[in-house]
């Protein structure tokens, strides 16, 4: 089973893909990058980790920037026909994430959307956003395509019917104690994506099964989005915008 590996960046946040880059070789996988606007020194640097880049409209990135990661999630599936054929995953990680082990086994499994949920946040019924981590998705042919539209649709129109719970997350942030922790969901740029993931983990919560009736499957954040410490289990590791020296690539130099 192989896997296609999806990330996005932009000119002023190349800097912090240094240890991407440097771990890129670990993954045995297609790589593609997304961006409005990286220079031809930053796409030299992509093509030289073999990593394709894919332009993308300006207008459209800084209207829908967090959300465009079930779009390019959909069109790097229906570029392929091996991904049609149920050949290979695809999997889309944050550009500020670097990697310990190759993943690719997990596509042995079902799954139509794979999402990386904090457990200690669930269990204890708080932090409804962050329920889910959008940093790193996980999706296969066929159904995944389809729920990642169905995603677009539902953050286009700001409501979901199938998911309640994402009314329900968005009203914790648009009624927010003060000004800085008060967001939008009008604003398409910005938590659309996790506050989306984190609705449907809290839609079937309740139940045991992987599958949670839409063949959904969760991977604890621990192991495959880990924001705390390198640990024997961990795949990838998500920095948060601390990967290595500030403006160490940001002029399109290693």
């Amino acid at each position: 089973m192989r896997n296609k590996v999806i990330t996005m960046c932009s000119r002023d946040y190349f800097q912090y893909g240094q240890k991407l880059l440097d771990t890129r070789h670990i993954v045995d996988a297609d790589f593609v990058c997304y961006g409005p606007d990286l220079s031809e020194d930053q796409i030299e640097i992509l093509m030289a980790h073999d990593i394709q880049y894919k332009t993308v409209n300006k207008d459209i990135w800084d209207t829908w920037m967090q959300s465009l990661k079930f779009q390019f999630i959909m069109d790097e599936i229906d570029a392929d026909l091996d991904a049609v054929n149920g050949k290979y995953g695809v999997t889309f990680v944050d550009w500020d994430t670097y990697f310990l082990k190759d993943w690719k086994h997990i596509f042995k499994d079902k799954f139509c959307l794979g999402i990386t949920v904090r457990p200690e946040y669930i269990d204890h019924n708080k932090m409804y956003r962050a329920w889910a981590n959008g940093g790193v998705i996980f999706a296969s042919a066929g159904c995944g395509v389809t729920m990642c539209k169905r995603a677009l649709i539902d953050i286009g129109n700001g409501t979901s019917a199938q998911f309640p719970e994402y009314n329900k997350i968005w009203k914790t942030l648009e009624e927010g104690r003060t000004p800085e922790k008060t967001h939008y969901r009008t604003n398409k740029r910005w938590w659309g994506d996790q506050i989306y993931l984190s609705a449907i983990v809290m839609h079937n919560h309740h139940l045991v099964s992987d599958d949670y009736g839409l063949n959904i499957k969760l991977f604890d954040c621990k192991q495959y989005n880990n924001m705390w410490e390198e640990t024997p289990d961990t795949y990838i590791m998500h920095l948060k915008e601390k990967s290595g020296a500030p403006g160490s690539l940001k002029d399109g130099k290693k």
